[in-house]
Parts: C-alpha cells; structure tokens; sequence
C-alpha cells in the first residue's frame, strides 16, 4: 500500500497528465485522449498498492492502428511466483481448498484427485489488488500422492480480463470499472486471459 505522500505524488501526476490530456484535446485524437486520462488512472491504481491490476490496464492497451480490427492481447501469465502464492494462501480460498481435499482425498486414500469450482476475490478475504484484477476466478486442483501421508498439489487459476457495468462498495474502484467500461467499448482495450499456475 502506497503512503500518503506515494498517493500524493500519484494524484498529483494524474492531475499534470489530466490538465494535459484536456488542453491536447482540441488536436487529439479521441483515442489518444482517453488512453491519456486511462494512463494516469493506473498511475493511480499502482499507487494504491494495486500493482497487479496495473500491469494488466496496461495489457489490456489496443495499439490505435489496431482499434477496430479486432486484435486482442496475448495470453497474460504468472507462472508459480507470490502472486499466485498469496491468492491460494488466503484463508478463503486455502479452506475452501482444505475442505475438499478433506472431502474427497484424505478420507478416501486417492492416489490422485482433482477438482474444480469458481471462488470470488473481495477486498475482504483476500486484497484489493485481487478484487480489481481478478474477482470471479475459475480453479483447477491437483493432488497427488506422495507417500503414505502426503501429497503433493497443483493449481489452475483463470480468468478473463474485461469489464462489465458494475457497482462496487468502493467509488473510486467503481468509477474505474465503469471508465474501462467504456474504453473496451470504444476498442480501446481489449479482454485477454489470465493463467496462474503454481503449487500449494
């Protein structure tokens, strides 16, 4: 999370780029001038500590000559790094994940189990980097045996980066949703994929 002073520096930054962005409008393209204004807001978003959801804002870009045409963004990946490490950690999901092995491998002896499901991100049982990034998620676990009393297990997450209209317990994250809203529909970004793999 971003100290007041970070925050402020972000805010004054967004502001600088903002006053640009308007005094450019008259000669900018309206694609330039959103991408200006949506530029600045991931400023704002890595300056809340949300350094995941920025990368993928930053993804999501459609190169003008490409608006339109239907490019999308490549396949975005974080493949067994922290990031999937804290989201599988969280208490949410890790009980979610205990449960069912509990469930349907330690009580029945498999040498192997997999299962599947959805799980949502809130700022509450995980992050607000994980809320604004990813929110609903599929999942995909793999155990498998080790020996007599261990096992070993992998996991798939997933999940579609887009936007949809959208209310949020938050203004500043609900007006961004909305914003970007508007950017996908305009072909300014695009949705893409994102893939986390790792072990817990």
């Amino acid at each position: 999370m971003a100290t007041d002073s970070e925050y402020e520096i972000a805010l004054n930054e967004y502001g600088s780029k903002a006053t640009k962005a308007k005094a450019k409008s008259a000669t900018a393209s309206p694609y330039q001038t959103s991408l200006s204004l949506y530029s600045a807001g991931m400023l704002l978003v890595k300056a809340a500590g949300c350094t995941h959801t920025a990368e993928s804002m930053n993804h999501a870009i459609v190169p003008e000559s490409n608006v339109g045409t239907g490019w999308t963004p490549s396949n975005y990946y974080y493949d067994h790094d922290s990031w999937g490490t804290f989201l599988t950690g969280t208490y949410g999901f890790f009980s979610l994940i205990e449960g069912k092995f509990q469930q349907s491998v330690a009580t029945s002896g498999k040498d192997i189990a997999s299962f599947s499901g959805t799980y949502e991100f809130t700022k509450d049982n995980s992050s607000l980097d994980a809320l604004t990034q990813l929110h609903y998620v599929n999942y995909s676990v793999t155990f498998v045996k080790t020996g007599t009393y261990s096992y070993s297990c992998s996991f798939l997450l997933s999940d579609v980066y887009d936007f949809d209209w959208n209310e949020y317990d938050n203004f500043a994250v609900d007006f961004g949703n909305n914003y970007c809203k508007v950017m996908q529909d305009n072909g300014y970004i695009a949705p893409f994929n994102i893939y986390i793999v790792g072990d817990m």
